[in-house]
């Protein structure tokens, strides 16, 4: 073989080495880049305006998967329900799973603002029932003072101006729906003024609680619905023994104080008198 074959041949390996190479550290990237992937929150699917499907890991927090991110997440799960901020699950949405735009691939933090006005609209539940806030809403980007893009920042702006009319709503709100809550052992006294009763809407457990919410609401309905005063303990006993290892956490009962001391009661009263002597 001729000296002028063998370079010929030696330019071609290097070629299909180099090729090789960059096929390789392509397909390294293309794995390390974070894809969108859809939210599996339901939380965030129905409490998020629209547009919010898709999400991207790592998060914010270092969860490297959404089942991570759930787990922690469940933990707010009576602030949300509670209804204690209308921006509350922006926030946290934005926090475990943030929002995933093709183009941008980078997560974007929520606002400071939006921050602050979670952590103040829930701080009421906070203080009562010794809840932990565990953000430091300094960390979050102020998109006046920074210029950084962030999520809320636009949201919180449109709604400054609703703040009265959405506080008087709030008040209002307040004063239907009651809640009561406690841990493990605690007596709980769930009470409602002269000439009001009981009817329990929701039960949310949290914490460490092994009991369906579903079978304690159950239990309460029975037992309360109907009276002025209910008087029970936070125990696996007291809801029915259905809580699995006897662990019943903590507790909060979302309730409100009707004018009948009964669901059957109340579409009794709707009936008119006549009507009412004829079904007797």
């Amino acid at each position: 073989m001729s000296r002028m074959e063998w370079l010929a041949i030696s330019i071609l390996l290097c070629q299909c080495v180099s090729l090789t190479t960059s096929y390789r550290f392509i397909a390294m990237n293309q794995r390390r880049s974070p894809q969108c992937e859809r939210v599996e929150s339901l939380t965030c699917l129905t409490k998020v305006g629209e547009g919010y499907n898709s999400t991207m890991f790592p998060n914010h927090l270092g969860h490297s998967t959404q089942k991570e991110a759930l787990a922690e997440m469940r933990d707010f799960e009576v602030l949300i329900e509670s209804g204690c901020s209308k921006y509350l699950s922006t926030f946290l949405c934005s926090l475990y799973f943030p929002i995933c735009t093709p183009g941008l691939m980078t997560t974007v933090k929520p606002c400071r603002n939006l921050c602050e006005k979670s952590k103040k609209g829930c701080a009421h539940i906070v203080q009562k029932y010794g809840y932990e806030w565990k953000f430091n809403c300094t960390q979050f980007p102020d998109p006046a003072t920074s210029g950084e893009i962030c999520v809320g920042a636009t949201t919180v702006d449109a709604n400054q101006v609703e703040d009265k009319s959405v506080a008087k709503k709030e008040k209002k709100t307040k004063k239907k729906a009651r809640m009561a809550g406690g841990s493990e052992n605690d007596i709980l006294d769930i009470t409602c003024p002269r000439n009001k009763y009981i009817f329990v809407r929701k039960v949310m457990h949290f914490g460490d609680s092994t009991c369906c919410k579903v079978a304690s609401k159950a239990v309460l309905t029975a037992l309360c619905n109907g009276k002025r005063h209910c008087k029970f303990t936070v125990a696996p006993e007291s809801l029915g023994g259905h809580c699995e290892k006897g662990r019943t956490g903590q507790i909060m009962v979302r309730y409100r104080c009707t004018s009948h001391k009964d669901k059957n009661c109340s579409q009794q009263n709707a009936i008119p008198r006549k009507s009412r002597k004829n079904t007797s």
